[in-house]
């Protein structure tokens, strides 16, 4: 009777699966397919102590640093490339204000993009200075030949006679970058 029983229902369930609705199925809808990925890196960090300014006696006013950048060298990333947003985060509690210049360079070392900064001196307090570019159009395509960023901290043109405070100066950067896949 279980054997029986059994077969009418595998007869039933095929018989369902053999007669069920379907349509035709569209496999050209997968040209239309368009892909927006988005992907977020790191730049370039760095953080430097006050004792790092007047560590040896001699005032240092500038600091720089060169890292190079490979993420334009791909030439699918580079064709699929439709805006980039960078980021940028100061912050400062040394009681000097300093000026940050970010220079992307192409191959040739010319400059294809810059961005100044600026942050004043602490005076207690939260003091960060966020900053966020939208580069699209031309801008961009002269951003693709970003092979290498330059960063340079330069200490404000002040005099003072007030010494150096117990502090940190610190610069965070970032890059979205908009993709399409189509």
């Amino acid at each position: 009777m279980i054997v029986r029983s059994s077969n009418l229902f595998l007869v039933a369930l095929l018989s369902f699966f053999a007669y069920s609705c379907s349509s035709d199925l569209d496999f050209s809808q997968a040209n239309d397919l368009k892909i927006e990925p988005v992907i977020i890196t790191n730049l370039g960090s760095f953080e430097i102590d006050s004792k790092d300014f007047a560590g040896s006696g001699i005032q240092q006013t500038s600091f720089s640093e060169e890292s190079k950048i490979e993420l334009f060298n791909d030439s699918f990333f580079r064709r699929r490339l439709k805006k980039v947003e960078l980021y940028f985060e100061l912050s400062n509690t040394i009681n000097r204000a300093y000026v940050v210049g970010l220079y992307f360079l192409n191959k040739n070392d010319d400059i294809v993009y810059s961005q100044s900064l600026s942050i004043p001196a602490y005076t207690f307090g939260e003091n960060k200075i966020p900053k966020t570019d939208i580069i699209v159009g031309s801008s961009l395509e002269q951003l693709k030949e970003t092979t290498k960023i330059i960063f340079n901290l330069n200490q404000s043109p002040q005099f003072t006679s007030i010494p150096f405070n117990q502090g940190k100066f610190k610069m965070k950067s970032g890059l979205t970058a908009y993709l399409v896949v189509e």
